[in-house]
This record gives C-alpha cells, sequence and structure tokens, in this order.
C-alpha cells in the first residue's frame, strides 16, 4: 500500500508545517494534522518530490512523527532540489498511534511555493 500527503505551497517562514494526507491545494498549516492508525503498519521508502522547486537552497526536513515524536524516517532536501528520499530506514505504528507528516524549515525561505508530494509504503 502507499501512502501519500502533499501541498502546494509549505509557505516562507521558519515553522512547521502539517502536510495534509492526500494532496491539498492550500498552504500546509502551522496547526497539528494527524491521522490515527487502525492496524500495525511499517512505514518506509520514503521519498519527497517538489514539482515547483524555488530558487532557494535553503533546506527542508520532511518528517514522519508517530505519536508527536520525530522518527528515522526523514528527507533533507534543498528548496532548489526536486527531489530526495530515504530508502533506509522503516518505523512502525500501531493501532491508535497518530501519524504525521511535517515540513520543517529552520530558515526563512524565498519562496514557498513547491508543490510538495511525499510518498512511502506502508505494509
Amino acid at each position: 500500500m502507499m501512502f501519500f500527503a502533499g501541498t502546494n505551497d509549505i509557505a516562507t517562514p521558519a515553522d512547521t508545517r502539517y502536510l495534509t494526507p492526500g494532496w491539498s491545494p492550500v498552504t500546509a498549516s502551522t496547526t497539528v494534522f494527524e491521522i490515527e492508525a487502525t492496524d500495525s503498519v511499517t512505514l518506509q521508502n520514503m521519498r519527497v518530490r517538489h514539482n515547483t522547486p524555488s530558487a532557494d537552497p535553503t533546506t527542508i526536513d520532511y518528517r514522519l512523527r508517530i505519536n508527536g515524536v520525530d522518527t528515522a524516517l526523514t528527507v533533507t532536501l534543498a528548496g532548489n532540489a526536486s527531489s530526495g528520499s530515504n530508502l533506509v530506514d522503516a518505523v512502525s505504528a500501531e493501532p491508535g498511534d497518530l501519524i504525521a507528516l511535517v515540513a520543517v524549515k529552520g530558515a526563512i525561505i524565498v519562496s514557498g511555493l513547491l508543490n510538495v508530494i511525499v510518498t512511502m509504503e506502508a505494509e
């Protein structure tokens, strides 16, 4: 099974933005957005795509969080890059765990419009 989340815009401020499961045409929110696992699952092979890379090389960390805690499933990608992946790490979630995908920016980026899609395998 494939799990994916994305947004049209992650905004320019240095902050954390929650990506919507599926894809959203609006700016990602700073409000916590989590989905609840309904079964035991292993998440792996995380891939990130900037469909509209900016000219800004500032890095963005895309992180999978379980119950509000960052996991090893993270991809760091420059704003001016098209794609990156983490094909090494895998994490497990159990029924009731809360899962979120976030974009963390440690510095202001010139253009927040990156049209981001994050995918991973869920087994």
